[in-house]
């Protein structure tokens, strides 16, 4: 009975995670852009002016989906996806955060390589600082 209890524990606390981490229901702050795509910023990623977040398509028949940093007083981005859809943004999101976390600094062309590194397609794009994410990054911090 112990085994079964555990088990149903995990599951509870395994669904519960995925739930809050999509953009219907409660979890961490969103916003959606005027192209139909919604910005989720991932936890401590909002720091200063930046901003990390997952970035995807609300279309049903698109699967589009990436982690972005981003430095909204700069305009400058980096942009993360995955090569297979096995892979997980989730390795992404630690690179990302903790390059922004850390104490030294790093340039957006080391984050790249760490995450080519990884096996992600990375580069840079640009970004504009009144999108909604940045502006949600500023109250977040509030």
């Amino acid at each position: 009975m112990p085994r079964v209890v555990s088990i149903a524990i995990a599951l509870a606390g395994m669904i519960g995670v995925a739930d809050a981490r999509t953009a219907d229901l409660p979890g961490l702050p969103f916003c959606w852009d005027d192209r139909g795509w919604y910005a989720e910023i991932q936890d401590h990623g909002a720091q200063g002016s930046w901003a990390l977040f997952r970035y995807r398509s609300d279309r049903p028949d698109s699967n589009d989906e990436v982690m972005m940093l981003a430095d909204c007083a700069s305009g400058q981005a980096i942009r993360a996806a995955a090569r297979t859809p096995e892979q997980s943004l989730f390795d992404a999101y630690y690179v990302m955060r903790d390059a922004l976390l850390d104490s030294k600094t790093h340039s957006m062309g080391s984050i790249i390589d760490s995450l080519r590194g990884k096996g992600f397609r990375a580069e840079r794009a640009g970004w504009s600082a009144s999108h909604c994410v940045c502006k949600l990054a500023v109250e977040v911090q509030k």
